[in-house]
């Protein structure tokens, strides 16, 4: 009677604490305390007048505020549970901490199996900090090979991306079984370790299996993965990824294109020059300031650049600079008119330059155009700007002693 939490089952209830056999009424009282949260006594009176204003409750809500008092009972049970949970973790890592490396081994290993996911987090990320130290590498990784098929997703994780600093065959085997199989999050920290496998001191031989897993990961259904798949292929800054990371600059997912974008600008070449200049537009001002340095690199590895191409880079760079509503983005592309411009520039660059404004779109055009004069290297144009920059001295004012001689030449 008492578990069915019914309201005629707490009227029977009731009844039972008159009864005259000792074991009924405590039998009886204990359901009822169950049902109502707490112990009113012995006293029938108690339990009458804590029943009175509920008399009338229909069978719906008298089982609605029963439910209730069920959730808040869980809930603060549940609020107890964690508060123990924390100090108990907090109580291993003050233990762990005081251990030597020959005693921490054992312990490590009495935690991958607690019933405490947040102890096994720890597990796991001791297990990597571990890696390093040789007499611990072995059994540390052989921890985080069973920890990275853990229940819980952050457990996982994290074993995972202890993984990747450990250069065994069977770690690596594992990064890519959970490349393919796990969870997203997981497979994201499995395209981050796979990168760093590669990157290590022996990692060359790793290549042929690292990068197609990767290029794998860029058509991955999760976002995430496919922009860690691309930072990983543009940090081991091998040519093969180049057009891969250039196909991503037409991406509909703007952290796809960001994160290609700036590894294109870490290791971009001639073959990705075309894809650049297509995508150079993009709505957003920061991958455009990206894509400008990726379009540099590109433009600078292009050995035998034909004068078309120059002359679509030239035009693109103008418009840009002229017309970009970013002035990060303006200062940038007037930089590189500096490194790929002609004469022909040296106008809109002398007036973005003398004209009052955003003082990093200034500073790059007077250098853009100083480079231009100087590549140029033709006296007449040397005297012919030398004496616009007189009258611009004469008719602004300019005084011959300034207090900031720096000041005066830059100008």
């Amino acid at each position: 009677l008492g578990k069915s939490s019914r309201k005629t089952a707490f009227e029977s209830l009731l009844k039972l604490l008159n009864d005259p056999k000792d074991n009924i009424r405590a039998s009886s009282r204990k359901m009822l305390a169950l049902m109502v949260g707490e112990d009113l006594g012995e006293n029938p009176n108690a339990w009458n007048e804590w029943y009175l204003p509920r008399r009338e409750f229909s069978q719906e809500a008298w089982l609605e505020e029963r439910l209730a008092h069920r959730q808040a009972k869980l809930h603060r049970i549940e609020g107890e549970l964690d508060s123990t949970r924390i100090r108990n973790r907090n109580l291993y890592q003050q233990l762990y901490a005081r251990m030597t490396p020959t005693e921490k081994v054992p312990f490590l290993l009495g935690l991958i199996d607690h019933e405490d996911d947040g102890v096994r987090l720890l597990a796991a990320n001791w297990a990597g900090e571990c890696l390093p130290e040789e007499n611990m590498r072995k059994p540390s990784g052989e921890m985080l090979l069973k920890l990275s098929s853990d229940t819980a997703i952050e457990v996982r994780k994290q074993a995972v991306l202890g993984l990747g600093r450990w250069t065994e065959k069977v770690a690596l085997d594992r990064l890519l079984l959970v490349m393919q199989t796990d969870a997203g999050p997981v497979r994201v920290a499995a395209a981050r370790s796979l990168a760093n496998q590669a990157r290590s001191q022996d990692g060359t031989s790793r290549l042929s299996v690292v990068l197609p897993a990767l290029q794998s990961g860029l058509g991955d259904v999760s976002i995430e993965v496919g922009v860690e798949s691309a930072e990983g292929l543009g940090a081991l800054g091998v040519p093969a990824a180049v057009p891969l990371l250039a196909g991503l600059l037409r991406h509909k997912a703007t952290l796809v294109r960001k994160t290609a974008s700036q590894a294109l600008e870490r290791i971009a070449d001639a073959s990705a020059f075309e894809e650049i200049l297509r995508a150079i537009d993009d709505t957003e001002p920061e991958i455009r300031l990206y894509l400008l340095g990726a379009l540099s690199r590109a433009a600078n590895s292009h050995k035998n650049m034909k004068e078309a191409d120059l002359l679509r880079l030239q035009s693109r760079l103008e418009i840009m600079f002229l017309r970009d509503g970013d002035a990060g983005v303006r200062s940038r592309a007037a930089s590189l008119l500096g490194d790929f411009g002609n004469p022909n520039h040296l106008n809109n660059l002398y007036k973005a330059a003398v004209t009052e404004g955003d003082p990093r779109i200034q500073e790059k055009s007077w250098g853009a155009f100083l480079e231009i004069i100087v590549r140029t290297s033709s006296l007449k144009m040397i005297q012919d700007w030398s004496l616009k920059l007189l009258q611009l001295i004469a008719a602004r004012g300019i005084t011959n002693q300034p207090t900031n001689p720096g000041r005066k030449i830059s100008r």
